[in-house]
């Protein structure tokens, strides 16, 4: 029953997802070429996040758990941005039925993003990032290697300073074996300065 609930869980992350993405191409197709920018939006910010994450792992059974993050990123004020973050998710209940195990990952990446110009208030966007991942129980049983994610989400001016982000963030990171794979809704905040 678990499973099924995860995997329809996971279902429902995926279709959102897609539609965020069909829906930012029709917006992007239909968008105002006269559309400038505002000044506020060049120049360095930071970030946090937080969600819910749902593991995909061929290694163990699949499990979801919290993740949250933050960093540091600069926007170029052309619709193009570009961040470091780390991550973390955990603790996931996995393993297997005469091994289970809690472990956590986390990730350090550098990220690149294009936000579709729509509007002053409402710009999706989407995104990819390259890094190192970290997975482990604090144990012997921790490993890392390199990592990498796709992002696709709907940004929201608050003020000329903040901006609301929620997305989908899809994520690898390759460890020794069967690589882990996540998928997760994140919500977070974006303060410029």
């Amino acid at each position: 029953m678990k499973n099924f609930r995860v995997s329809r869980l996971k279902s429902f992350a995926l279709a959102g997802a897609v539609a965020m993405c069909v829906s930012s191409a029709a917006m992007a197709a239909d968008m105002d070429t006269d559309y400038t920018p505002p000044p506020s939006e060049g120049g360095w910010y930071l970030r946090g996040d937080l969600g819910w994450s749902w593991l995909n792992w061929d290694g163990g059974e699949n499990d979801g758990a919290m993740t949250g993050g933050g960093g540091l990123g600069y926007a170029y004020g052309n619709g193009v941005r570009a961040d470091m973050r780390v991550d973390y998710s955990g603790e996931y209940k996995s393993g297997t039925d005469l091994a289970p195990q809690d472990f956590t990952t986390t990730t350090a990446l550098m990220n690149a993003y294009y936000d579709f110009p729509v509007s002053d208030t409402a710009s999706p966007y989407v995104g990819a990032g390259l890094g190192w991942g970290w997975a482990g129980d604090g144990k012997a049983g921790d490993d890392d290697g390199f990592a990498w994610s796709l992002m696709a989400g709907l940004n929201l001016r608050m003020t000329d300073s903040i901006m609301a982000d929620v997305g989908y963030r899809y994520r690898n990171i390759g460890v020794s074996g069967d690589n882990l794979n996540d998928h997760a809704v994140l919500a977070g905040m974006r303060f410029s300065f």
